[in-house]
């Protein structure tokens, strides 16, 4: 299995990796991460700058490859909306593209050119980054839990 880390950069590796994994067809978002750069050291001085703001995500999926690992860096906007216990969360189709010098990925692909009228940044969830990153990680496959607090 190739775990290596992909980047995005070209429409070209958009297009790849939506073949890749289907568009995300029947996939859900398991986990999400965001590291801020910032912290308070045992002094309690404070690093008061924003130097990392990246979003880790991990995407199961019933097809293969069935998950996917992504980094999105230097980040500059993320909404979550995830869906209540009486609703699935089911990403039927993603979005992927590149606009004004940034990536932003969108759980529905009904959020595009097309759409954008029609929807608000309140009814799905997004990222929008400098940067993208992503692999293929078939150890993340399951309910355990990937992002654990370490005691």
């Amino acid at each position: 299995m190739n775990t290596e880390w992909n980047e995005i950069n070209t429409q070209e590796d958009i297009d790849h990796l939506m073949g890749l994994y289907h568009h995300f067809h029947d996939s859900c978002l398991k986990e999400l991460k965001y590291v801020s750069g910032m912290h308070v050291d045992a002094d309690k001085s404070m690093a008061a700058i924003n130097s990392k703001r990246q979003v880790h995500i991990v995407i199961q999926g019933q097809r293969e490859p069935s998950v996917i690992e992504m980094v999105f860096d230097k980040v500059i906007h993320v909404g979550l909306k995830p869906a209540n216990e009486y609703s699935d969360g089911i990403i039927y189709e993603a979005y992927i593209a590149k606009e004004d010098g940034y990536f932003i990925w969108f759980d529905s692909a009904c959020f595009n050119d097309d759409y954008r009228e029609l929807y608000n940044f309140n009814d799905v969830t997004f990222i929008k980054s400098e940067k993208i990153k992503w692999r293929i990680n078939e150890n993340y496959i399951g309910e355990d839990e990937i992002f654990t607090i370490s005691n």
